[in-house]
């Protein structure tokens, strides 16, 4: 099969391209192995195991017939997406917390929580 390049991959920006489908209803599709680590869920084809290459050496060619769990690794990383609002909601409360004790400086002692302040005479 002769590889013909869009105009995005010259540019840089890869495309997944559908080609066919499969009598059992699934996809035959072309893509860079760029983009197959991607939707695998690695960060680049450097990522893929050197065991899931024909010749053993990492971002060789693939093996064919590899399989990937494209659908658990959307899951974790929807699933990664969505603590988002939370890490960003403790920072946020770390960060007034922070100032409040800048603020209070080193006069002031906070006594540790299971301590009452010393009262004085």
């Amino acid at each position: 099969m002769a590889e013909q390049t869009t105009r995005r991959q010259q540019e840089g920006q890869e495309e997944m391209k559908i080609d066919g489908r499969l009598a059992n209803g699934n996809y035959l599709v072309s893509m860079t192995q760029e983009e197959i680590a991607n939707v695998a869920g690695y960060n680049s084809g450097y990522s893929i195991p050197s065991n899931l290459h024909e010749d053993g050496r990492v971002n060789g060619p693939l093996v064919l017939g590899t399989e990937f769990r494209v659908t658990k690794a959307f899951h974790q990383n929807r699933e990664l997406f969505g603590q988002e609002k939370k890490v960003r909601d403790a920072a946020g409360m770390l960060r007034t917390l922070a100032d409040m004790m800048e603020a209070a400086g080193p006069s002031e002692i906070i006594p540790p929580a299971n301590e009452a302040p010393a009262e004085s005479a």
